[in-house]
């Protein structure tokens, strides 16, 4: 997963500019809603996007997003991040939750791009197939 946010670190939006100060708050807040299980306050851009790797297709706008990470985050316990890290785009931070009352533990990347301020885009990487396998699919 190391290499992955080597190479994430140097990607940018084409023909955007960006600031490298706003990304570490914006991640600090984004990370905070897995301890408060609200995403209401999330700087969000009206047209984010949400990207994870068991989703059939992006999760699209505001609202949406709202609504999906308000239902997931009361169910996973951020125990641990590993490292994080901002570039010009965004930042990235490499996290351990814990599932299913800490029967599952899960390591995942979370990728933030933000523009003026707000997020506009969330992408998570991570295996499934331990997920899959304590959900018997």
């Amino acid at each position: 997963m190391r290499v992955f946010f080597l190479i994430w670190a140097g990607l940018c939006l084409p023909g955007t500019t960006y600031s490298q100060s706003n990304s570490q708050p914006v991640l600090d807040t984004y990370l905070s809603v897995f301890k408060t299980n609200t995403a209401d306050d999330l700087p969000l851009a009206d047209d984010v996007t949400f990207l994870g790797a068991l989703l059939p297709e992006p999760i699209v706008g505001r609202d949406q997003v709202i609504v999906f990470l308000n239902r997931v985050a009361p169910s996973v316990q951020l125990t641990q991040v590993k490292q994080a890290f901002e570039s010009p785009s965004g930042a990235c931070a490499e996290l351990v939750f814990a599932l299913q009352d800490g029967d599952l533990i899960m390591e995942e990347a979370h990728c933030i791009r933000i523009r003026d301020g707000e997020i506009v885009s969330i992408r998570l990487y991570f295996d499934p197939r331990p997920l899959l396998e304590a959900s018997g699919t």
